[in-house]
């Protein structure tokens, strides 16, 4: 789910449509809301993220800048009534700056 804020995020800058953001994060509670509830109700025992088939493909994937950007505004959107939102351009920005400087190592 983070990767795929990230990538929306990131393709805003591109389109200039922030409100895809917006209609995301909606989505995005609702189908969280819909899982938890499918679990609950099934009583489904989720096996641990290293016993997974594509667990290395799936740390691989927590680098990427997409995910990160997705995380954080995640993260944002789950403490909006700390004043998150008004945090995460500047998280962002410094995610962004962090990772340029990483990836010219």
């Amino acid at each position: 789910m983070q990767y795929k804020l990230g990538q929306v995020f990131l393709n805003i800058f591109t389109k200039s449509n922030i409100i895809d953001v917006l209609f995301f994060l909606s989505r995005y509670k609702k189908e969280k809301k819909k899982i938890e509830l499918f679990i609950q109700n099934f009583n489904i025992n989720i096996p641990s993220f290293e016993q997974c088939y594509d667990y290395s493909n799936a740390k691989r994937i927590e680098h990427y800048l997409s995910y990160n950007i997705g995380k954080i505004m995640i993260q944002a959107h789950q403490s909006w009534y700390k004043g998150a939102y008004f945090i995460l351009p500047y998280k962002i920005y410094m995610l962004y700056k962090n990772f340029k400087y990483k990836k010219g190592k």
